[in-house]
């Protein structure tokens, strides 16, 4: 008896061996597989409004670097990102303006930024305020005629002569 049960347990053993490697090799489902869709199907999400990510990289139990983001089915768009304790948010308007809020620290640093924000044609310094040695400023950047992608203020070179036209600034409101 005891041969017959163990015959009869390795059988059953090998043919749940079995029934796995088959599943395996051919899967119960008959959908197609994720990766036999062209590529630029792969990614895609069905119809969504809008969509939205965040993430952040920690080291050592210290976070070095987070965002957020999130896009309208209208074109708007919005972006938060912390590096180094210190946060940038940027917001699209459906009507192409990107709104920018950041703070810079350090009084040199802010005098430096303002400086090259007062020199750009296509960002507006809507909004500065003081807390101590940092400046927080909010920016308007508008796009081209042709529509083209913002991406923030430039940076100025120090060799540049700042002989590029001006416009006439929104008032600032320093706190």
């Amino acid at each position: 008896m005891r041969n017959r049960t163990a015959g009869l347990l390795i059988a059953g053993l090998a043919a749940v061996c079995l029934a796995l490697v088959c599943s395996v090799a051919y899967p119960f489902s008959f959908a197609e597989p994720h990766g036999a869709n062209p590529s630029g199907e792969r990614f895609g999400v069905g119809d969504a409004d809008a969509y939205s990510a965040t993430g952040r990289i920690v080291v050592e139990g210290e976070t070095r670097l987070a965002f957020e983001g999130a896009v309208a089915a209208d074109g708007a768009w919005y972006q938060r990102v912390v590096q180094n304790g210190v946060a940038s948010e940027r917001y699209r308007s459906p009507n192409g303006s990107v709104y920018r809020r950041f703070t810079v620290r350090g009084v040199e640093a802010a005098e430096e930024r303002r400086a090259e924000l007062a020199e750009s044609e296509r960002v507006t310094l809507l909004r500065e305020s003081r807390d101590g040695d940092c400046v927080t400023f909010v920016t308007e950047r508008t796009t081209g005629p042709e529509g083209s992608r913002s991406r923030g203020p430039r940076r100025s070179s120090s060799t540049t002569s700042g002989s590029r036209g001006t416009r006439p600034r929104a008032p600032t409101r320093r706190t």
